[in-house]
């Protein structure tokens, strides 16, 4: 008797204390939509972990980053659902994928650690979860509309603005014309530039123009701006008319290319008492147009190079001294000579670098040179897994403080610079490197 109340003791005290062996239930979802895009049109990515107790802490998600597409992160969630008859926490993390090129775009798995105490329990454990990739389908614009002009938005709107009246126009007078887009929903990198038409009678310049992005705290309302200003320089009398401009979008609400296209404008030049004015004009256009559009000189790419050139200048003054057939001999040694080294430059792992970091204002080029680059001294096929393999704690840190600045849209040319320095010098020092043919 005394054997089953103690039993019945044990079972009662068991059946009501936490179970420290119960299983928990964590597992993650993706979700992609539209699964089925155009080039520049942007699809929400989602990733949900679930846990059937709760999170005590932030998700650490493995950076998302991808060669041919925009990684926009986007506003993050938490809340709860109910599944099969149980309550679970979840944490969404929602991000827009801007693709700029045709064919599958493979989204790759994501490392994702979660903090969530086990059934019973209150204090978080940290759980590592590997989300499961997935694709998206990216197809090239419509052929009824051309690709110089295309562009998916939600809407778009234009402003103009001239610098005087178009009216009571002379022969060799300047107006200038500044034009403002503003579209919904996309990147400055997809917005395309201005067409501007030539006319008889009429000389256009136009100057480059300047594009921003704008995602305020991580909110939805992504959009672009552009501007662009063109002069006009009126060179005959009589009736003229300046061409349309282009201008339209492929609205992703309503399927389909909407024109916004500016209207020709028809306008009215008269005789200048001035006949000098014109090519004064027309003089000062061309230079400050050719000023503004002319690119900055190339920086040297390294101290051999300089030292290549001194050597050169010192075998022509011996060759110009000793004789004509002696010259020729150490020409054709020069030119084989420095053939050789700028071949065997060209084909080094420091040639790679600094072709990086001086890419590193341009996103296009930058990514281009960068996977070059890390062919040379790592395995790993993005910058992600070289800072992981590096195991180096500070690097580590760096990256991940400086990670927007690094592979984010707004980038900072001297970070990312500063940063690969310092990863180059790290797997320089570490074992086992130093025979991966790595320049000093």
């Amino acid at each position: 008797m005394r054997q089953a109340i103690n039993l019945g003791i044990f079972l009662l005290i068991g059946l009501c204390s936490p179970i420290k062996g119960q299983a928990q239930h964590v597992y993650s979802q993706v979700n992609i939509r539209p699964n089925h895009v155009y080039t520049g049109q942007p699809c929400r990515y989602t990733v949900k972990i679930f846990t059937d107790t709760w999170f005590t802490d932030g998700a650490k998600f493995e950076p998302l980053t991808l060669s041919n597409a925009f990684v926009v992160p986007a506003q993050n969630q938490v809340g709860s659902e109910r599944r099969n008859g149980k309550t679970y926490s979840y944490v969404a993390y929602h991000y827009w994928i801007y693709p700029f090129s045709a064919g599958t775009l493979q989204i790759p798995p994501q490392k994702v650690v979660v903090f969530s105490p086990a059934p019973g329990q209150f204090k978080g454990e940290p759980i590592r979860q590997r989300v499961a990739g997935t694709a998206l389908t990216v197809m090239n614009n419509p052929p009824n509309v051309s690709s110089d002009q295309w562009l998916v938005a939600q809407n778009i709107s234009r402003k103009e603005t001239w610098s005087r009246p178009v009216k009571h126009l002379k022969v060799g007078e300047v107006i200038e014309r500044k034009v403002n887009v503003k579209a919904m929903g996309t990147m400055a990198a997809f917005l395309p530039a201005l067409l501007w038409e030539t006319t008889d009678g009429i000389s256009t310049y136009p100057q480059s123009p300047k594009r921003t992005t704008q995602t305020p705290d991580r909110s939805e309302a992504i959009y672009a701006q552009q501007e662009q200003t063109v002069a006009y320089l009126f060179e005959k009398e009589g009736a003229h008319e300046l061409p349309a401009v282009p201008l339209g979008y492929w609205s992703v609400k309503q399927h389909r290319w909407i024109d916004q296209s500016l209207p020709a404008i028809k306008v009215m030049v008269l005789p200048n008492d001035d006949p000098a004015l014109l090519a004064t004009q027309k003089k000062s256009l061309e230079e400050n147009w050719a000023a503004a559009e002319s690119p900055p000189p190339t920086p040297a790419l390294s101290d051999g190079w300089e030292k290549l050139n001194r050597w050169l200048l010192i075998g022509f003054l011996i060759a110009a001294v000793i004789g004509g057939g002696i010259f020729r001999n150490i020409l054709r040694w020069a030119i084989k000579t420095f053939k050789t080294n700028w071949q065997v430059y060209q084909a080094s792992e420091y040639y790679a670098f600094k072709k990086t970091c001086l890419a590193a204002g341009d996103n296009t080029r930058f990514y281009a040179c960068l996977y070059r680059w890390i062919k040379f001294i790592s395995a790993a096929n993005n910058l992600e897994k070289m800072v992981q393999e590096s195991q180096s704690k500070g690097l580590t840190l760096v990256f991940e403080e400086y990670q927007k600045e690094i592979l984010g849209l707004d980038f900072s040319p001297k970070r990312r610079v500063y940063f690969l320095k310092k990863l180059r010098k790290t797997i320089k020092g570490q074992k086992g490197l130093q025979n991966r043919s790595l320049n000093p």
